[in-house]
């Protein structure tokens, strides 16, 4: 998991190519003026979806996970609550290849906020859980870039 300032994306090119791609989109691309939906930035290898988000203000212990796709988060307009967890204690719901998501129970976490200043990627095999409450905000816009890495 990394999470950083948006203005600090552009350090970790060079991790992957398919990653360059995404940041270089990011970097040069107002997200704010797409509106909903999905964006072909190159195929199924690098995407982009933006959507009206309604946060959860349920306590859980269970984390998604992929393995051949990246997540980059960033929120366009409100703050939330994206949880990594920290460590596997059984999975819930086996790895669906066509979707690219499994889910894994995690009591051990690390409670993160991210805001329209703010990006976090999370790298195949991490479990994590976005979409959750933060103070005030209920109802957010927000931007998934999937990154393909395997």
């Amino acid at each position: 998991m990394i999470i950083d300032s948006i203005n600090q994306m552009q350090r970790y090119l060079g991790i992957h190519p398919n990653l360059d791609q995404a940041i270089h989109y990011l970097v040069s691309t107002d997200i704010q003026k797409l509106g909903t939906g999905k964006f072909d930035i190159a195929g199924e290898d690098v995407f982009l979806m933006i959507r009206d988000a309604e946060l959860s203000k349920t306590t859980s212990s269970i984390f998604e996970y992929h393995e051949k796709y990246m997540d980059i988060h960033l929120m366009i307009k409100g703050t939330e609550t994206s949880k990594y967890g920290q460590s596997v204690d059984k999975s819930t719901k086996s790895y669906d290849e066509k979707t690219d998501c499994g889910s894994i129970i995690s009591n051990s976490m690390q409670i993160n906020s991210i805001d329209e200043q703010t990006f976090i990627m999370y790298f195949p095999d991490e479990a994590h859980q976005p979409d959750n409450y933060f103070s005030g905000s209920e109802q957010v816009i927000k931007a998934v870039m999937k990154v393909r890495l395997k």
